[in-house]
């Protein structure tokens, strides 16, 4: 096996260990506070559920970490001399970029199953407390939520950001392969993430502003899911498996493109923000539209009274997402 493969295993084992062993310190604090309240009688299932969420988020914010982590590991020493390199023999940029995605949905679904076999130190406590529960429950003539409800919707919920965290993964890669500065293109998806949220929110609030007589309530609905859901303890996506197969494809979709970016690389533009002049229009689009609506939400504070006034203020925030993101590329000149 050719050594760069052999460092890529090493940078994903050294990472899988680090994500166990704060899964483990997770499982030891959900004890710590389940043993706390075992004998408390007032509690009831939702704070065995309420566990269970906090368990999960955890664990999805250290795997979106780790995710980055380990593709900025992988990227992080490309420069025009390794380029020179990879683009040859021994090692080809469509083999090392393969062996990259496959080490980085294999890392997820080994910290995804990692994790959920750590939770299971848990069950006697958890059955424990459910138990006490019932006895207490059934005394008043209460129905309360059925266990393996509680343990199902938690197994579905862990499912859930963890294709939340494959989907973010695959975007890592795609725009690690068509911008040049590695640390840049880590930090993309999250730009574009949080972007997309402050930009529903200032369409949506544009358009009160003007009168537009549209119903675009779902620009507000699609940031109070991609906000409150993600960030906070709700799944993305539920219900059933099905309900994953647009994630895995829009991921595979993700790879292709990044596959298809990476054996087109040019190695020459490395430091350079855009690889691509595609890439580079569709930043400047993209960005200008984005970063001009989230802008407004900080304009409105000037209070305009007329539809000439809001329409100026998203124009010209629109023309300082272009400064920005001209005097970004031009620090990577």
């Amino acid at each position: 096996m050719n050594s760069l493969y052999r460092l890529y295993i090493k940078q994903t084992a050294v990472l899988l260990l680090a994500g166990t062993l704060l899964s483990l310190v997770y499982v030891y604090l959900c004890y710590t506070n389940l043993g706390a309240h075992i004998s408390n009688i007032d509690l009831d299932t939702w704070y065995i559920s309420n566990t269970m969420s906090q368990y999960t988020t955890a664990c999805f914010f250290t795997n979106i970490i780790l995710c980055t982590l380990l593709v900025y590991t992988f990227y992080k020493y490309r420069n025009k001399n390794t380029g020179i390199f990879i683009k040859h023999l021994p090692v080809k940029a469509g083999n090392d970029f393969i062996v990259k995605a496959l080490l980085s949905v294999l890392f997820i679904l080994l910290i995804t199953c990692i994790q959920l076999f750590i939770f299971r130190l848990l069950r006697g406590t958890v059955d424990f407390m459910y138990n006490n529960l019932v006895e207490h429950y059934e005394t008043e003539n209460t129905v309360i939520k059925g266990l393996e409800e509680l343990y199902s919707e938690y197994h579905s919920d862990f499912i859930s950001l963890s294709m939340a965290a494959l989907l973010f993964t695959s975007v890592m890669f795609f725009f690690s392969n068509c911008i040049g500065v590695t640390g840049f293109s880590v930090a993309m998806p999250y730009i574009v993430y949080f972007s997309l949220i402050s930009c529903s929110l200032g369409a949506d609030f544009f358009k009160n502003e003007i009168g537009l007589n549209l119903d675009m309530s779902y620009l507000r609905q699609i940031a109070m899911n991609f906000s409150y859901t993600a960030v906070f303890d709700i799944p993305v996506f539920n219900a059933d498996m099905s309900e994953y197969l647009p994630v895995i494809i829009s991921s595979l979709l993700f790879y292709a493109a990044a596959y298809f970016c990476c054996i087109h690389f040019d190695f020459s533009k490395v430091g350079t923000l855009f690889i691509f002049k595609w890439t580079k229009a569709l930043t400047y689009f993209l960005g200008c539209i984005f970063g001009g609506f989230s802008l407004y939400l900080i304009g409105l504070s000037l209070e305009p009274d007329s539809v000439l006034g809001n329409v100026l203020i998203l124009l010209v925030c629109m023309l300082i997402s272009y400064i920005i993101i001209y005097k970004i590329e031009q620090a990577f000149e």
